[in-house]
């Protein structure tokens, strides 16, 4: 070994193996004044002290040291920094989650991952009610094992048709939850050609509004055709007892002093039996507008029948006595009814006002009256009966319509307004009864309706 060698000197002393205490005898005396690094070599009669130092003196490792623990520094920082980076995307992500979870709460859907063949990967709803069965009756089952053969089918295809596609599919299809239907808006969207991810919404409440919309419109129409029908109707019936009426006065007007006696009589009956059918079909329509307002107010109060009806024939005398026909009144003296007196009443004029019309000469117009059993309650039952020509069964399906072509004369040719039996329908039920009829043609009819008792 060299005094001088990679960068290092040597020395040596230790002579006669006098070890530390000895005198120096090799290399470059000075090395033991700078600090030297110092190892003992053990020799069979002592030792020497090996010596070294750098060649440049030790301020090159200081030096070297520095620069360590500068890239150190450094180092630990850029791992601060990093940790610190970490940290913060592992709080984002935590809140992000967070936010996620709160997005999910909110939303009315389901979210689930179904693979290519209909099996339940992952269930990610918020709202489990919705779900047709719980969450981990679900998880690695297949829509095949859930559902009926036909809801299986339309979503398998519906799930084919995404991942075949790639592209979103909406479908939408009701299903009983909880012993409820209720109507979902599925949007299936491709993630792989393994899986698509189902998003299904509950539209039960938006099916339920489309419901009502359609059925007010179907209301709406059906109101549209039956106010056409009404005003047709009315046109109709208005027309011919004022053409009627304007003819007789003409005729009075331009010939009343070359008419005859017995002439002149006849038209003054014909004008008042014009006025009369324009009085009721007026008295009617006044009341049919008004129920269709919804502006019909009832005012029920509790009446004798026989004491507040015991005069309803009086108006109907004169046309009565013309065809010989005879009003019978038999209301049971002690029946007691809660119901509103004018509309009853008409009731009871149009339905009388009909058996006068359709009754024959010399025939029987009874009103009766008697107690009958609904469920649990009990109804007095009023009846109108004829003997006149009655109805066949395809007359009575349209009794109360309101049909334009259904209108016949009566037996002395009486015109009819038209609107006289849906008055009863409807005011009978107003008060929470029901009006039927039993005619066959031929043997008369029997109108009856009920009211409830006091």
């Amino acid at each position: 070994i060299l005094p001088e060698e990679n960068g290092y000197q040597f020395a040596m002393k230790g002579y006669n193996g006098a070890g530390e205490n000895g005198a120096f005898f090799w290399g470059n005396e000075a090395v033991f004044e700078q600090k030297p690094v110092c190892v003992s070599v053990e020799l069979p009669i002592g030792s020497w002290v090996l010596a070294a130092v750098p060649e440049k003196g030790w301020r090159q490792y200081a030096d070297q040291d520095k620069t360590l623990w500068l890239v150190l520094l450094v180092g630990s920082l850029i791992v601060s920094v990093l940790v610190w980076i970490v940290f913060n995307a592992m709080a984002r992500v935590r809140r992000d989650e967070k936010e996620l979870k709160a997005i999910f709460a909110s939303l009315d859907s389901l979210v689930i991952e179904l693979s290519s063949k209909g099996e339940y990967l992952k269930i990610a709803s918020a709202d489990e009610h919705l779900l047709y069965l719980p969450a981990n009756e679900l998880i690695g089952k297949s829509i095949h094992e859930i559902f009926g053969s036909e809801q299986a089918v339309y979503f398998q295809r519906a799930i084919t048709e995404c991942i075949a596609t790639k592209s979103l599919v909406v479908i939408e299809y009701p299903l009983e939850i909880g012993e409820e239907q209720r109507w979902f808006s599925a949007r299936i969207s491709y993630k792989s050609n393994r899986s698509v991810i189902f998003n299904a919404f509950d539209v039960t409440d938006a099916k339920k509004r489309e419901a009502r919309l359609l059925e007010s419109e179907e209301k709406l129409k059906e109101l549209n055709a039956t106010k056409d029908k009404f005003f047709s109707i009315i046109a109709h019936d208005l027309r011919s007892p004022l053409a009627g009426h304007k003819g007789a006065l003409d005729l009075m007007l331009s010939e009343y002093n070359r008419l005859e006696e017995k002439t002149r009589r006849q038209l003054l009956e014909s004008m008042q039996e014009s006025s009369i059918h324009l009085y009721n079909l007026l008295e009617n329509l006044l009341e049919w507008a008004l129920s269709q307002t919804g502006r019909i107010a009832t005012n029920a109060v509790c009446f004798n029948l026989k004491q507040q009806y015991r005069d309803v024939f009086a108006q109907f005398e004169i046309n009565a006595n013309v065809k010989g026909i005879q009003l019978d009144n038999q209301l049971e003296e002690e029946h007691a009814v809660w119901a509103d007196v004018r509309l009853t009443e008409t009731i009871l004029r149009n339905l009388i006002s009909n058996a006068v019309k359709f009754t024959e000469r010399g025939g029987v117009v009874v009103l009766k009256s008697a107690i009958v059993e609904t469920g649990e309650r009990k109804y007095c039952q009023i009846s109108v009966v004829d003997d006149g020509v009655g109805m066949s069964p395809e007359q009575k399906c349209k009794l109360f319509e309101l049909h334009q072509d259904r209108r016949s004369l009566g037996t002395a040719s009486e015109q009819g307004t038209g609107l006289g039996l849906l008055l009863c329908k409807e005011f009978v039920e107003i008060q929470g009864g029901k009006i039927d009829v039993e005619s066959e043609l031929g043997k008369g009819s029997t109108f009856s309706f009920t009211l409830p008792l006091c």
